[in-house]
């Protein structure tokens, strides 16, 4: 409720039954007792709340950033959130903002999508990019095309492992299991990662599924 505006984006359960969302706002809204507020109709921030299994707020906390992405959870009760394509935000238990992380900058047009927290802790950043990644003055995955897929992992500390990226693929969802990775998207004529290659008919638009095995 409130006098701003408000989008919902992302979606998590834990393992009691709490109900995680997120999503854009401007202006002030209210989530059940909590007020937001941005300063002005104009500026947009996120919205992180929790909600219990009887649909009563629990906490709700704003996070600077662009359009977030789908939100994702540690077996800690701590909340993640891609505040921008390569960046993320931390939201601890108490939904208190621990701390953002900036491991990545895209160097031309980029786009959030999907995220997950692995067992060990690392985060994975999924999304589509028009170029490589700046990460502490290293470039990643130059040479990108439209809509290329990336897919970033960083320690829990921030510090980036690996960029990854299905040339010519459309960025969908990414479920990380124990041994690998699977992430989904569309493909129109083509899409290549590293040296597997899946076609279409002619410019035919396909769903795809890539399996990644984690290393």
């Amino acid at each position: 409720g409130g006098p701003g505006s408000s989008r919902r984006r992302g979606l998590s359960i834990d393992s009691r039954g709490d109900i995680y969302v997120n999503g854009t706002f401007s202006g002030q809204i209210h989530i059940g007792p909590f007020k937001l507020s941005t300063p002005s109709q104009k500026e947009e921030a996120i919205w992180v709340a929790k909600v219990n299994g009887k649909g009563k707020p629990q906490w709700a906390t704003k996070v600077e950033g662009g359009v977030p992405a789908e939100l994702a959870l540690d077996r800690s009760g701590n909340v993640y959130v891609q505040t921008d394509p390569g960046q993320f935000a931390k939201i601890g238990p108490t939904g208190k903002l621990v701390k953002y992380f900036a491991p990545c900058v895209p160097m031309e047009w980029a786009n959030s999508g999907s995220m997950a927290v692995g067992l060990s802790g690392d985060v994975y950043l999924h999304g589509a990019l028009n170029n490589g990644f700046l990460c502490n003055s290293k470039i990643h995955s130059p040479k990108s095309h439209k809509s290329d897929t990336y897919i970033l992992r960083t320690s829990p500390d921030g510090t980036v492992r690996w960029v990854r990226r299905i040339q010519r693929g459309g960025a969908g969802q990414m479920l990380v299991t124990p041994n690998s990775i699977l992430v989904t998207g569309s493909v129109l004529n083509y899409a290549t990662f590293g040296k597997n290659k899946v076609t279409t008919p002619k410019n035919k638009e396909r769903m795809y599924l890539w399996r990644f095995v984690k290393k």
